[in-house]
């Protein structure tokens, strides 16, 4: 995992000039974006091919873990048999989302869909590095050891004070609506 910001963004950010930070701001930068990209299960990195095994549930919708660049090869695959190619054509992509447009559903019977394709970001969305910019200020003014600043992957209820901006980008990338 690539820091979703720079120590510079957030030096900058917090109107931080003295060197002497350095350090700590790099490990709270370091550590809220592995946290970020842990809790919303996403990859912000740059583009990189990636293999992804993920089931249908009988939706017509499968999620992958990052926004998708481009589908390369997608395949599903019947307990025991040897994997099938699914054509391109018969789904459209939304982000991370594949959705199948030829009314049929990525059904629980599958063992799995296999999804190559190259994944990541050009470059770490805005909305994101405002988040990481916030938690890092957070806990920068806090002066709080970043292991109590973190609750447990995935424990919603036990998200930290931030603001309610951090919160729905969390949400956001995470598939859940903001509104809660």
């Amino acid at each position: 995992m690539a820091d979703l910001v720079t120590v510079t963004q957030a030096k900058t950010y917090m109107g931080v000039k003295e060197s002497s930070y350095d350090a700590l701001i790099g490990q709270l930068v370091t550590s809220m974006s592995e946290w970020f990209e842990r809790e919303t299960g996403r990859y912000f990195g740059p583009a990189k091919d990636i293999v992804e095994i993920v089931t249908g549930h009988g939706s017509p919708n499968v999620q992958v873990s990052t926004n998708i660049l481009t589908l390369t090869k997608l395949e599903m695959r019947w307990t025991l048999q040897s994997w099938m190619n699914i054509e391109l054509s018969l789904v459209e992509v939304d982000g991370n989302v594949i959705r199948r447009v030829d009314l049929f559903n990525f059904l629980d019977a599958y063992q799995g869909v296999r999804v190559t394709y190259s994944g990541g970001y050009a470059a770490v969305p805005a909305d994101v590095q405002q988040a990481v910019l916030e938690m890092v200020a957070k806990a920068f003014r806090q002066r709080i050891q970043v292991s109590s600043a973190l609750p447990p992957s995935g424990d919603t209820d036990t998200l930290p004070p931030w603001s309610g901006t951090v919160r729905d980008t969390i949400k956001h990338y995470r598939g859940i609506p903001a509104a809660f």
